[in-house]
């Protein structure tokens, strides 16, 4: 079955919003989000971008009942020394404010567990982060992860991570496109490396 009768199956009055594409050394793998959905599409290195016309495998890699809970801006990488992988997706807290949960496998295509999956114990989000100086914003929203090499494998460190997000002003209340998003990097500072 293709990805985009997967999505039209299961996308409800939901929208299929980002793309993310990571590769192993033989297979290229298509992440996509929507109401609360997390799809995953496989195909050749060597069919690259062709192959997702028709993909190996498309499947829903991970779902929600609650699509705030698992809602857009999904990110996957490859940790350097550990081959295992990251996955970071984007979620609205029960106050509207943006974060991210994250989840770790030893295989790009899951199963996925549990890292920092909840609005109490996130990946990062704005109560769970110091700012130099007073906070400026009170959501953490799309961006990526400052990588150790420039390639399709994707590869982090796992040491002293930075991700440069996009934030916005906490009284902010314009229309969504006409909202003053602005960019911030968080470095992390409990790194055991």
């Amino acid at each position: 079955m293709s990805l985009i009768m997967i999505i039209q199956q299961n996308i409800g009055h939901g929208q299929w919003v980002d793309m993310w594409v990571i590769c192993d050394s033989s297979n290229c793998h298509l992440f996509s989000d929507g109401n609360g959905q997390l799809y995953r599409s496989q195909s050749p290195l060597a069919d690259f971008s062709n192959g997702f016309n028709q993909p190996d495998i498309a499947d829903i890699a991970m779902q929600d009942a609650n699509k705030y809970r698992l809602f857009e801006a999904a990110n996957v990488y490859q940790a350097d020394s550990e081959g295992s992988y990251l996955l970071l997706v984007e979620a609205i807290g029960n106050d509207g404010r943006r974060y991210f949960r994250s989840w770790t496998s030893t295989n790009i295509a899951g199963p996925w567990q549990p890292l920092a999956d909840s609005e109490s114990n996130s990946f990062v989000r704005a109560n769970n982060v110091a700012f130099s100086g007073t906070a400026w914003t009170k959501d953490i929203s799309h961006g990526e992860m400052v990588r150790s090499g420039y390639d399709q494998t994707l590869k982090i460190s796992p040491c002293k991570m930075q991700y440069l997000y996009q934030g916005m002003g906490p009284t902010a209340n314009e229309t969504y496109n006409a909202l003053p998003w602005r960019l911030g990097l968080l470095t992390q500072t409990n790194s055991l490396c």
